[in-house]
């Protein structure tokens, strides 16, 4: 927390971290489930160029540490949808990857968010680990690129 008191741009954007957690609580809670699809479509898709690697890792440093601060544990869907909004704001067009797998017997699943087919923040293999569900080009993807 000391490093994020240093910068006021990080304090800034830890508020809109929290703010973007507590609407994702909210319409996660919302029935159903798939009213966030518009929210999801938006968010989707894209490459990193070079350089802006660090600058991801940065947004994905904040949120991760953020979501320790709030009174419930945020899963991973909403923690990857909260970054998926942040990189969009900072200029990213990242996408929005949900996967499954099976493991001792139990079927397990898996959101995180990408960068040109990358993970951000994440195991560099979680693509590997969980089959990725893959969407129709208009919905799940669209021409790749920063701004």
């Amino acid at each position: 927390m000391s490093r994020l008191r240093r910068k006021a741009g990080d304090l800034l954007l830890a508020a809109e971290t929290v703010l973007y957690f507590v609407c994702t609580a909210v319409a996660l809670l919302l029935p159903p489930r798939l009213a966030l699809l518009p929210l999801v479509r938006q968010a989707l898709a894209g490459t990193s160029q070079a350089g802006a690697e660090a600058k991801a890792t940065r947004l994905w440093r904040v949120m991760d540490k953020v979501s320790t601060w709030l009174p419930w544990e945020p899963q991973c869907l909403q923690r990857s949808l909260v970054l998926v909004w942040l990189l969009k704001r900072h200029g990213f067009r990242p996408s929005l990857a949900i996967g499954v797998r099976v493991q001792e017997h139990a079927l397990q699943a898996h959101a995180w968010a990408e960068l040109g087919g990358k993970t951000v923040g994440e195991v560099a293999q979680i693509g590997e680990t969980f089959r990725r569900f893959q969407g129709s080009p208009p919905v799940w993807h669209s021409n790749s690129g920063l701004r």
